[in-house]
């Protein structure tokens, strides 16, 4: 009788070993598509913050035209000659300058809460990561024990 029941628990205790192995495999294949889900908002919040650089350059590169415009225009009020059509041309100009920086400014808004989100998935996917790797430890700790 002891040995059947030294049988019976040598079985429980390999079917529970295959049930932890399976849990492990399952365990880390989760943790590698993890890993890609993060390395994938890794580069989201890459190109989140290039596009943002991008956009400031261009907002700068806008304000500073929209002073030479602004500068130019003065000048061209003191000389009489030919002023007011060279005024409406940098009016003009101007005003696609200013219609062009509040563009950026909302891009650039748009950029800054992709990488907001990306930064919170990325949180999110490592908090997933560390609690499957606390799953994995848990697994092969209970397996060693069930050995």
């Amino acid at each position: 009788n002891r040995a059947l029941e030294a049988l019976a628990k040598k079985e429980a205790a390999e079917a529970q070993v295959q049930e932890l192995i399976v849990a492990n495999t399952t365990a880390e294949k989760q943790i590698q598509e993890l890993v890609v889900a993060k390395e994938r908002a890794e580069e989201q919040v890459k190109d989140a913050l290039a596009a943002n650089e991008a956009i400031q350059a261009q907002v700068q590169a806008l304000i500073s035209a929209k002073v030479s415009a602004e500068n130019r225009a003065l000048e061209a009020l003191a000389k009489k000659e030919a002023a007011e059509a060279q005024v409406q041309e940098l009016i003009v100009a101007n005003t696609t300058a200013e219609k062009q920086i509040q563009e950026l400014v909302v891009a650039k808004e748009r950029a800054e809460e992709q990488v907001k989100d990306a930064l919170a998935a990325n949180e999110a996917i490592q908090a997933q990561v560390q609690a499957l790797i606390s799953a994995k430890v848990s697994a092969e700790n209970r397996a060693l024990e069930a050995l």
